[in-house]
C-alpha cells in the first residue's frame, strides 16, 4: 500500500469515527425525530397516500397558498425582491409589497418542486411544519429541563396543537412555527453560556422566522420581551453586563441585515408605495380566481 493510499484510508477511518461518535452522542435525538416523522404521517393520513395528487386545505384557500408557492419559483429572483407580477390582472398586474410569501419555505420546498411538482412540494412543507416544530420544541425543553420524556411530550403538544392543524386548512405560512423554539433556545443560551456564536445563531434565527412569515418575527420579539422581563427580576446580572449587551447588539444587527434583504419589497412598499396600492394588491391576490 502506497503512502497516498494509507493516507486515504486514515482519512476515511477518521471520518467514520467522527460520524460514529456524532451518531452515538445524538442518536436519541435522531430517534425522536424519526418518531415525530412517523406520527406526522399517521396524524395527516391519508395525505401521504395521496402525496402527488391531493393538497390538504379548504377548497378556496388551498389554491391561494398553491398560487403563492408556485409564484415563488417563477419570479425573477424567486421569493426575494418581489415587487410586482402581471401573472394576474394582465397586462397591468399588481404589486406584491405586502403579500404573504414564505421565502424559507420556498427554498426548502424547491428540490421537491423541481423533481415532483407543485402539489408534492406543498404537501411536503405541510408535513414538514409538524415534525420539525415538534422536534425543535423537544430540543428547547430538553435543554431547559434535562428530561427527555418531558421534552418529547412538549414536542407533541407544540407540534400537533389544534391551532397548528387548524391553520393548516388555509394558511401554510402561519403553520410555519418550526423555528420559533430554536430561536428561543439560542436566545436563552446567549445569556447562559459563554459562547458568543449563540448571538449570531439567534440573529439568524430571527431572520429565518421572518422568512417563514412576519407573524413569527412578531412572536420572536415577544419571546425576547418576555425573557428580558423575567431576567430583570430573576437574573438581572445575566443581562445587565457589557458582554450580553454586545451579544444582543450582534443578534439585532444580524437579524436586521438579513431581514432587510429578504423583505426589501415590504420596506419599499412602506416607504414609497401609497397605502391604497397595498390594500388593493392584498384584496386582489386574496381572490386570484376572480381575475380575468
Amino acid at each position: 500500500m502506497t503512502i497516498k493510499e494509507r493516507f486515504q484510508v486514515r482519512v476515511l477511518l477518521g471520518f467514520f469515527r467522527i460520524a460514529g461518535d456524532w451518531f452515538v452522542n445524538r442518536g436519541d435525538s435522531i430517534f425522536v425525530l424519526f418518531i415525530y416523522i412517523l406520527l406526522t404521517i399517521l396524524f395527516t393520513w391519508p395525505l401521504a397516500a395521496n402525496f402527488t395528487n391531493f393538497a390538504n386545505g379548504s377548497v378556496q384557500d388551498v389554491y391561494h397558498e398553491l398560487w403563492y408557492l408556485n409564484l415563488d419559483y417563477h419570479l425573477p429572483y424567486g421569493p426575494f425582491f418581489a415587487l410586482y407580477t402581471n401573472s394576474i390582472l394582465y397586462p397591468y398586474g399588481v404589486p406584491l409589497y405586502f403579500q404573504v410569501f414564505s421565502p424559507l419555505h420556498a427554498i426548502i420546498g424547491a428540490p421537491i418542486y423541481y423533481l415532483f411538482g407543485l402539489v408534492p412540494a406543498y404537501n411536503f412543507l405541510y408535513m414538514f411544519t409538524f415534525f420539525v416544530s415538534a422536534f425543535t420544541m423537544y430540543l428547547l425543553t430538553w435543554y431547559l429541563t434535562g428530561n427527555r420524556y418531558a421534552a418529547f411530550f412538549a414536542g407533541l403538544v407544540f407540534g400537533f396543537a389544534p391551532v397548528h392543524t387548524g391553520q393548516g386548512i388555509a394558511h401554510l405560512n402561519i403553520m410555519a412555527s418550526e423555528l420559533l423554539p430554536l430561536f428561543a433556545l439560542f436566545f436563552i443560551k446567549m445569556a447562559r453560556e459563554r459562547r458568543d456564536r449563540n448571538a449570531l445563531y439567534a440573529g439568524i434565527l430571527i431572520a429565518l422566522n421572518a422568512m417563514l412569515d412576519l407573524h413569527f418575527l412578531l412572536l420572536s420579539g415577544m419571546i425576547v420581551a418576555a425573557f428580558l422581563l423575567y431576567s430583570v427580576f430573576a437574573q438581572k446580572s445575566a443581562i445587565l453586563n457589557k458582554t450580553y449587551l454586545v451579544r444582543f447588539f450582534v443578534m439585532i444587527l444580524g437579524a436586521g441585515l438579513i431581514g432587510f434583504v429578504v423583505y426589501y419589497q415590504t420596506f419599499y412598499g412602506l416607504v414609497f408605495a401609497p397605502s391604497p396600492l397595498g390594500a388593493t394588491a392584498a384584496s386582489t391576490l386574496a381572490h386570484p380566481h376572480r381575475s380575468p
